[in-house]
């Protein structure tokens, strides 16, 4: 039976990434008071407060622009933090000194960016439509993804495979796969009637998972691209997708187009693998829910909304 262990107040409108460090014991969040907050997972304390120094983007609630491509990752040993503010830059926090590098080019606007699972590859969509592989401890270009400046443009999310050789991209209807070596694309995952605003692989790196505002989540087998399941979420639109480390969860979050919709609370579906025709509903966000993340070694989901709040189920 799931259940809520903690709820974090950013005091903010909307909560629009989470991630959790390496070891599980940490949740970093960023949100629409250009604020990346640190928390303690075991007690819900606040450990700390790093200031962007920007203004956020998301305005009057606008949903549109509530899903900005703002990311988050902690670097293997946990030491550090990468982020992608609503100053559209990229930075590598040194979380012990409080201190954050700009990386990249200055004059790049980055739109979002990804990091490879052994840390030392940073993959970046620029807002000159390029989307380029650096060498994370240089800074050093190592090559660039053939994909079209209309696809980068276009992009909501990007994330390595498990084994760091192939790149998921999201942008309009569809999901794209590129290889890392040669940056070729692999293939197009189509069959979402509306904007695809997240993937994620399994740790196995077996199936693709994404979530789209037409209101479905679908599975794809990630070697040929078929889809192999579509599920139906419990508002107008399926936000963020995670899977959990054991590979037997499956998490979305749903929200509503416009409060005209009725209700404009949400919540998080939540499916077992084993039994995909049983939907579970985690309740309690008082508005719609973006962005969901999954402890990297316990089945401990969270969950960030436009109700200011990040929530942390035990999914068990």
């Amino acid at each position: 039976m799931s259940r809520v262990l903690q709820v974090l107040e950013c005091n903010c409108q909307f909560v629009e990434y989470v991630a959790f460090s390496v070891d599980g014991q940490v949740l970093a969040t960023a949100d629409t008071t250009a604020a990346i907050r640190l928390w303690n997972i075991c007690d819900g304390t606040q450990l700390d407060r790093l200031e962007v120094e920007t203004e956020a983007i998301c305005v009057d609630n606008e949903w549109s622009t509530c899903i900005a491509n703002v990311w988050l990752a902690f670097t293997p040993d946990g030491t550090g933090l990468l982020s992608v503010d609503d100053d559209w830059h990229l930075w590598i926090w040194d979380l012990a000194r409080r201190s954050r590098t700009l990386f990249g080019e200055p004059y790049e606007l980055v739109y979002t960016a990804a990091l490879s699972p052994d840390g030392r590859t940073i993959a970046i969509a620029g807002g000159s439509g390029s989307l380029s592989l650096w060498d994370k401890n240089s800074a050093r270009v190592l090559g660039a993804l053939r994909a079209k400046r209309s696809l980068v443009h276009a992009l909501y999310s990007l994330t390595f495979s498990p084994d760091g050789e192939t790149l998921a991209l999201t942008a309009g209807k569809g999901i794209y796969l590129f290889r890392r070596l040669g940056g070729g694309l692999v293939r197009q995952l189509r069959g979402h009637n509306h904007t695809v605003l997240d993937a994620a692989y399994s740790p196995n790196g077996r199936l693709i998972a994404s979530a789209s505002i037409d209101n479905t989540v679908r599975i794809w087998l990630a070697r040929t691209g078929s889809q192999l399941v579509e599920l139906r979420g419990d508002g107008d639109v399926m936000t963020g997708v995670a899977f959990s480390h054991d590979g037997r969860f499956l998490a979305a979050g749903t929200g509503f187009l416009s409060t005209t919709s009725g209700d404009p609370a949400s919540s998080v579906c939540l499916w077992e693998l084993g039994d995909l025709e049983r939907r579970i509903i985690l309740k309690g966000h008082r508005d719609r829910v973006g962005p969901v993340a999954f402890s990297p070694n316990r089945l401990l989901l969270a969950s960030g909304s436009a109700d200011g709040t990040v929530r942390i189920w035990d999914v068990c």
